[in-house]
């Protein structure tokens, strides 16, 4: 099981979920293929606001910008977990309708 973090909120919790069976087997194909090792994943400048996803297993990636289409589909993991607002500010912040 792998924990997703929506990283969106300054002075509040973000919004968290899980993923498990093939979700889990899909996210940790992406990570491994698109980011071996994931250097400099903490160096990017964060704006405020949306700052992308925060993927907790034995360590913590974070994923923010850097592999075309995991955000969206990390996002679309936690819609059923996600206020409806939270969810629409975040697609907003990907760019998507």
């Amino acid at each position: 099981m792998i924990t997703i973090e929506l990283d969106i909120f300054s002075g509040r919790p973000n919004p968290t979920w899980t993923v498990d069976g093939a979700d889990e087997q899909v996210l940790l194909q992406r990570l491994a293929v698109a980011r071996p090792g994931a250097p400099g994943a903490w160096d990017v400048p964060l704006p405020l606001g949306y700052r992308g996803f925060l993927v907790y297993r034995a360590n913590i990636e974070r994923v923010y910008q850097s592999i075309p289409g995991l955000e969206e589909w990390l996002l679309e993991t936690g819609k059923a977990s996600l206020d409806p607002v939270v969810y629409q500010r975040a697609r907003t912040a990907l760019g998507l309708p």
